[in-house]
């Protein structure tokens, strides 16, 4: 994907951003892991887990090789879509960085999947894997790199910590961000802790997230109620 830089800086010139091509390499990858691992696996792969890392699921084999490769490839081609068709909220520099820290969020989340598709596929060869573990630890990381740059996202329509609140006022999306950047990586610290125990895997994906999720809205509202006041 190709976009135009500042004219002011750079005159008709095209990029492809660094971040761009990290991100189609780690789809690349998922599909190179795919189509090697294919001739190895059952006809029917496991494909869910229950809460104590019971297999309780299976797909066929050829859905499983295209499980993964697919939704990241997806994932890329909507945000960009998004992106591309949304009202700009700033100038081509600040939508220029928009698509860059997209790039970076997008490339936890397909190095994520990554993970799932790597422990996915060990078990499917009967590896001995505690998923439980994995997936927990993953997301930890997932919590953790999202939130080092939530606070540098800019106001926009499609992704960020979208209230009603932020989404009104620049002041308010920023002071959020900044909050629920400093949040989601402290969540992240906890879900990585309580990873090693496993009766608190299940409470740990979701209990420090949605807490964050109630802090960051309730955060929202009073900072634009406080500046609609001043």
């Amino acid at each position: 994907m190709r976009f135009r830089e500042d004219n002011s800086h750079t005159g008709s010139r095209t990029k492809i951003w660094p971040s761009t091509w990290f991100v189609l390499g780690i789809i690349a990858v998922q599909i190179l892991v795919s189509m090697l691992a294919y001739p190895f696996m059952p006809a029917l792969v496991p494909s869910h887990w229950n809460a104590g890392g019971h297999i309780d699921g299976y797909m066929p084999r050829l859905v499983n090789a295209i499980f993964v490769p697919a939704i990241s490839a997806g994932i890329y081609i909507l945000l960009r879509i998004l992106l591309f068709v949304a009202p700009r909220a700033g100038s081509n520099t600040n939508q220029h960085m928009l698509t860059k820290l997209s790039d970076y969020l997008l490339c936890g989340i397909l190095l994520f999947l990554f993970a799932i598709q790597l422990v996915a596929t060990a078990a499917a060869l009967g590896l001995p894997v505690d998923i439980g573990f994995i997936v927990c630890l993953a997301t930890a990381l997932l919590f953790i790199f999202v939130g080092n740059y939530l606070g540098k996202i800019q106001r926009n329509f499609w992704f960020g910590i979208r209230t009603p609140w932020t989404l009104a006022n620049d002041t308010v999306w920023e002071r959020t961000h900044r909050l629920g950047g400093w949040l989601v990586v402290g969540a992240g610290v906890v879900v990585l802790v309580m990873s090693f125990f496993a009766p608190l895997r299940l409470l740990a994906i979701v209990g420090p997230i949605l807490l964050v999720a109630i802090i960051l809205t309730g955060y929202s509202f009073l900072v634009y109620r406080r500046l609609s006041r001043s």
